[in-house]
């Protein structure tokens, strides 16, 4: 009624460890329009993804201007991929996208679970993947 609704987490970063499969079901997240993006280790270094969303506000908008937002250098030094499967483990989809050896420890990753998006959406996402 012309009232300001708040809106949730611009993204939620979810800890987890390299070989870590399976993901937890993230599908009810993103119907609640929440873009959850998995990492290796602690999320400390990604804590700008936790503001308040002025725009963008459904979960693929979100997502694609994360993917802008690495590419140009306004995140931290990341690669962004995504994860097809949620028995895929970051160090998998890593290895799928040609990106062998790339050191977890030496450089941010978020991984976006292509899974819990409806396959449409994913497949757009997966379009713009993986950004170094």
């Amino acid at each position: 009624m012309g009232a300001f609704v708040p809106k949730g987490p611009y993204a939620t970063v979810v800890p987890t460890g390299e070989h870590d499969a399976p993901h937890p079901d993230l599908a009810e997240a993103v119907a609640r329009g929440h873009v959850p993006l998995l990492t290796v280790g602690t999320a400390t270094s990604f804590g700008d993804l936790n503001a308040t969303v002025a725009d963008q506000d459904t979960p693929e908008m979100r997502a694609m201007h994360i993917a802008w937002k690495v590419q140009g250098g306004a995140l931290p030094p990341v690669v962004l991929l995504g994860l097809t499967s949620a028995n895929q483990s970051i160090m998998a989809a890593l290895e799928a996208a040609g990106l062998v050896g790339i050191d977890p420890a030496a450089r941010g990753i978020l991984a976006f679970p292509l899974y819990a998006f409806p396959s449409d959406v994913g497949a757009r996402i997966t379009a713009r993947l993986p950004v170094l």
